[in-house]
């Protein structure tokens, strides 16, 4: 049971992360994650067998199993009613916008913002995405980013996730990213909105993945609403 769990599962996700053509930004982390996942399931899985005769006595009969799958059925039924009936309202994008930025941090997002004067859309395109990398990289996994690029070295860091050769603070990622757009028709792109192909084409130059070039369009399309209703 280990062995398949293991290849359906963590097995799976190394062969998807080796298939890939373009390397994952974050691959050594990821490959350290799978490692340990193998070793910590491994362990407990050898230490159940081991220690399976001083837990013989906690499994129950037939009977009893039966009667306890009924009314694991039941207590299911009831937890997905409840569930359904509290279930919290859903965060709509400008309340999304709003927890991102705090994790962005005011000192980042103000930074950002001095850094485009005058540029409303590629302030408002570099804010996306901000919290397009912050929402997949919240602030503990950049730090831990941040801690294991001194071993490693190379990789991408700060609140933008910008490549560098090693960990380098939130400003520097902003002046990476800002850089970056500067030397790109980001007016033209913008123009003709943000689920256009020139949009997706300019995002992914940042980073490749098309759903990651999705979600800063849709939070490019959030932050344009915004300004335009305190402008209006």
């Amino acid at each position: 049971m280990i062995i398949v769990y293991l290849i359906c599962t963590t097995g799976k996700a190394i062969y998807d992360m080796i298939q890939k053509e373009s390397r994952h930004p974050n691959w050594t982390m990821m490959s350290i994650y799978h490692v340990i996942s193998i070793v910590v399931v491994l362990f407990v899985g050898t230490l159940a067998v081991l220690l399976r005769s001083l837990f013989a006595s906690w499994i129950p009969g037939q009977q009893d199993l039966l009667i306890a799958i009924w009314a694991g059925i039941f207590a299911t039924l009831l937890g997905a009613a409840a569930h359904h009936i509290l279930k919290p309202t859903r965060v709509e994008s400008h309340g999304v916008v709003d927890v991102l930025r705090k994790d962005v941090g005011e000192t980042a997002w103000d930074y950002l913002t001095k850094s485009t004067p005058n540029q409303p859309y590629l302030q408002d395109l570099a804010r996306a995405i901000l919290l397009a990398e912050c929402q997949q990289r919240p602030k503990w996994f950049r730090r831990l980013e941040r801690l294991g690029g001194k071993i490693w070295g190379k990789g991408t860091y700060g609140v933008a996730q910008a490549a560098a050769d090693s960990p380098i603070t939130d400003e520097q990622s902003i002046d990476i990213l800002i850089s970056h757009l500067r030397a790109l028709p980001v007016y033209s792109a913008t123009f003709n909105g943000p689920y256009s192909d020139e949009f997706s084409k300019l995002c992914r130059s940042w980073n490749d993945d098309p759903a990651h070039a999705r979600r800063i369009g849709e939070f490019y399309e959030t932050l344009q609403s915004r300004r335009e209703a305190s402008e209006s």
